[in-house]
């Protein structure tokens, strides 16, 4: 059978070759066997989290702290949970729990800021952002999250500036970098072919080698479509995308949305009844993604976001469908070479 701490310890192992389903019934062995291992209970919520069972997440954590778990590590994670949820209250207060342990932990100040950032609490948020350049200035996270906040605030130049500190730190810029170019936008001192060097610039730092896909032979089935978005809820994105849902000749074309999206609401719920099939990659990996979408059968992989929040414009620069197009959610292009078509208008694109 074996005692708590040897489920406990092999549900970590598991988390470390990547298997969730071992974590997890490693981790429940875990509290089975003893039901106050705050740490089991920790890890099983952080099991159901990356499963995407995010009210499960909530009750395993919200456990570990019933059992004892006091550390600023379990609160924000559960604040993590709480956000993805929407539930922005609850999430505010048990960052500021964490902070109250810890209070140079850096990931509670920048979630804290990104929430207060949406609520247009710019001077609280930005205070948050502060103290974490000054505790870790290679953050670029936080160097990021700035930016957006600066951009918000109509100081542009400021933005910039942060953006290109944010690209410059170590880890994935690539948002960072797509900030920037959205803000370019913005700036009338920024002619035309500046920018579009700029956004080749973007694409020349994101693209490897190029794969090479090949289109199914077609049997008579349907055209499989995937349209990948952070912004399927109430949104503008939504309001144009929602008729497409609904006109899509279904004896010509099968219709699968990837939602990158953190919150849902009641159009969410509606684009998801519009569509064939409908998976949450909030949570997935550009790997992960890429294999959903080749078991998904894609042929033709559509770009609703371009530079704007929550876009997977590197999942796009991969390759991850035999034909890719960008559409709708910016009005510049992407500056991958991977992108083979953009749908426009000659109102979005004068002659």
């Amino acid at each position: 059978m074996g005692s708590a701490q040897t489920h406990f310890e092999a549900g970590a192992a598991a988390l470390q070759r990547g298997d969730l389903p071992g974590a997890e019934a490693a981790f429940e062995a875990t509290v089975e066997r003893d039901s106050t291992h705050h740490e089991g209970w920790h890890q099983l919520g952080l099991v159901h989290f990356r499963a995407h069972r995010l009210e499960e997440a909530v009750r395993a954590i919200e456990r570990a702290i019933s059992e004892g778990a006091n550390d600023a590590r379990v609160f924000t994670n559960l604040g993590t949970v709480l956000q993805h949820l929407d539930r922005l209250d609850e999430a505010l207060a048990r960052y500021g729990e964490a902070l109250e342990r810890e209070p140079d932990r850096v990931s509670a100040h920048s979630n804290r800021a990104a929430i207060l950032t949406g609520r247009f609490a710019h001077d609280e948020a930005e205070a948050h952002l502060r103290h974490v350049l000054r505790v870790s200035p290679e953050s670029g996270t936080a160097w990021n999250n700035l930016g957006v906040l600066c951009r918000d605030t109509l100081r542009l130049h400021e933005a910039l500036e942060a953006f290109e500190q944010a690209m410059g730190c170590s880890g994935d810029s690539a948002m960072a970098h797509s900030n920037r170019l959205l803000t370019l936008n913005y700036l009338p001192s920024v002619t035309a072919p500046e920018l579009f060097t700029a956004h080749e610039a973007f694409g020349a730092r994101v693209e490897g080698e190029q794969r090479s896909m090949s289109l199914r032979e077609r049997d008579g089935s349907p055209i499989r479509v995937g349209y990948v978005s952070g912004d399927l809820r109430r949104h503008s994105v939504a309001f144009f995308i929602e008729p497409v849902l609904a006109a899509h000749d279904r004896s010509r074309f099968h219709v699968t949305c990837y939602s990158n999206g953190e919150r849902q609401d009641a159009v969410t719920t509606r684009l998801r009844g519009l569509s064939d099939a409908w998976r949450d990659i909030s949570l997935l990996s550009n790997e992960a993604t890429r294999t959903l979408i080749e078991q998904d059968e894609i042929d033709v992989l559509v770009d609703l976001s371009g530079h704007s929040a929550r876009n997977r414009l590197t999942l796009f620069a991969e390759r991850a469908a035999p034909v890719q197009v960008t559409w709708l959610g910016y009005p510049n292009t992407t500056g991958l070479m991977t992108m083979d078509y953009r749908l426009t208008d000659a109102i979005a694109d004068p002659e």
